[in-house]
């Protein structure tokens, strides 16, 4: 799948946030909003535009210069991680091993390793939360499946066929809460665990999604739960 349509949408949507407001600068200067200026150009430059050193003019010049840049940067980017996702092999399976481990301070916080596994190999991949005021266990398992592209496809494939009907289609209304915001899916941290049992398990809800997922809570302890996602 080549995600024609994702990948015109997050060109968009990465241009947008990188929109060059060139009002926006000068009243910083005139506000001497040094943070703002700073993230505009660099660090040195929002000083010497607030001491004299450089005009308003020539600041305003260096941070279209910036823009360009990152605008470019960022869509090589995207580039490179659509053909990367669009290249992956398919799920076969996913285990998600989750151990929690006592902090003085925090409590018990999760440790999660996601093995999964296509036609072709296996991989592993690793995430950890801390804190306190969210969910942490869905929070350090989203970390590990947002780090495979397999896992990943499987979102991309289910959101791309739905913007080719519309593409006014949310991540959230093509596979359920917990899917993020951005024009690419991903699995948020904080949703809750059966989030995303929600979402692969709801992947076959397409009738040109030829895969379907099941989703288990395979083993329990007092510091470990363990979840395996099976093709059926």
């Amino acid at each position: 799948m080549s995600y024609e349509k994702l990948r015109e949408l997050r060109t968009k949507e990465i241009i947008e946030q990188e929109t060059f407001d060139e009002s926006r600068i000068r009243k910083a200067i005139e506000d001497k909003r040094e943070l703002y200026l700073k993230d505009r150009t660099t660090a040195l430059r929002a000083r010497q535009v607030l001491n004299g050193v450089i005009t308003v003019e020539k600041f305003i010049e260096l941070a279209k210069i910036k823009a360009d840049k990152n605008i470019a940067k960022r869509l090589a980017e995207l580039d490179e991680k659509l053909n990367r996702i669009a290249n992956a092999s398919g799920v076969e399976s996913i285990t998600i091993a989750v151990d929690w481990v006592r902090n003085s301070t925090w409590g018990n916080n999760p440790h999660a390793e996601v093995e999964v596994c296509t036609a072709n190999r296996c991989a592993t991949y690793y995430g950890t939360a801390s804190g306190c005021g969210y969910d942490k266990e869905s929070a350090s398992v989203a970390q590990a499946l947002n780090q495979s592209s397999a896992v990943l496809k499987l979102l991309y494939d289910n959101k791309e066929r739905a913007l080719q009907r519309d593409e006014k289609a949310t991540s959230r209304d093509v596979l359920g809460y917990g899917s993020g915001y951005s024009v690419l899916p991903y699995f948020e941290g904080g949703v809750g665990i059966n989030c995303f049992a929600r979402i692969l398990e709801g992947l076959s809800y397409d009738k040109d999604c030829p895969v379907a997922y099941k989703w288990e809570h395979t083993a329990c302890g007092k510091r470990y739960d363990v979840y395996s996602v099976r093709k059926v």
